[in-house]
């Protein structure tokens, strides 16, 4: 989810527990506020794994907030280079920087991750239950991160 708020909003909740009942796995924005703000909702809520910015180093963007040990990570969200419509006045190609960029990133790394995990290890690509195990996305995140460092 590339978006978010300062207060939780009634209708996204009830998706998220929607999702959640679901076993699928949610990737939300941080917030582009630093530690103004601090991290916005939903990504916040804990059902959701929060996804800060990183520049091309794996440097903190100083524009996320302060991630929450062991369960934040922190993907490419500084000058991504994305293609925007035309119609729009930014012409075909621009960069663009901010937690909303770093997001779908970190839902392909995700998604990327989990059908390897499919394939390789189990044996059954291409099995959707993998793309969407909020159980295996829990788990990869506490072990990658148990050290308290961000993946």
């Amino acid at each position: 989810m590339s978006l978010g708020f300062r207060s939780m909003h009634g209708i996204i909740k009830e998706a998220l527990h929607y999702a959640n009942y679901k076993g699928v796995s949610i990737l939300a924005a941080a917030s582009n506020e630093g530690s103004r703000y601090g991290i916005a909702w939903p990504a916040r809520d804990p059902s959701v794994i929060c996804i800060h910015a990183a520049d091309g180093y794996g440097s903190r963007c100083n524009f996320t907030p302060t991630s929450e040990e062991g369960r934040d990570f922190s993907v490419l969200g500084c000058a991504v280079k994305s293609f925007w419509p035309t119609h729009l006045g930014k012409g075909e190609q621009v960069l663009r920087t901010g937690t909303s960029s770093a997001t779908p990133i970190a839902a392909a790394i995700a998604a990327n991750f989990l059908e390897y995990i499919g394939a390789r290890i189990l044996k059954q690509p291409g099995r959707s239950r993998f793309m969407e195990d909020k159980h295996l996305m829990d788990f990869v995140r506490s072990n990658v991160s148990a050290d308290g460092s961000q993946a």
